[in-house]
């Protein structure tokens, strides 16, 4: 990041939800969520929720959260939040997107030397 009064708002955020989130039972990890771990939640009745470039969809460099709602062995399906109503679309058409799972894979990472990924699995707290 360039600017570094922009730089230190974003490590003043990030603490603060670090700070939240070590006051619940919020498993944090830090390694890549796998096209086959989304697969592992949705079988466990969990959703994955993931940030994305909308770049793939509509150029634009937006980060955007959606819903993995299924996965098969060509694509990603998708709900959107993100309805125009403006533009004539309904909920019907951002449910059950079917993505190319390599266009999913790029659309999931951010950066190109280390790539970023924000991912929230959503579901009941799981046991050991």
């Amino acid at each position: 990041m360039r600017n570094e009064d922009k730089k230190r708002v974003l490590e003043l955020v990030h603490e603060g939800f670090l700070h939240d989130i070590g006051k619940t039972e919020i498993e944090l990890r830090h390694d890549p969520l796998t096209l086959e771990g989304m697969e592992r939640a949705l079988l466990q009745g969990r959703i994955p929720v993931i940030l994305i470039s909308t770049w793939q969809l509509n150029r634009s460099r937006v980060p955007h959260w959606v819903t993995v709602c299924a996965i098969d062995d060509q694509f990603v399906y998708l709900h959107d939040p993100e309805i125009d109503v403006e533009a004539g679309e309904t909920v019907a058409d951002k449910q059950y997107l079917p993505i190319d799972r390599r266009i999913f894979d790029k659309m999931s990472r951010y950066g190109s030397v280390q790539p970023l990924q924000a991912a929230v699995i959503v579901g009941p707290k799981r046991t050991p």
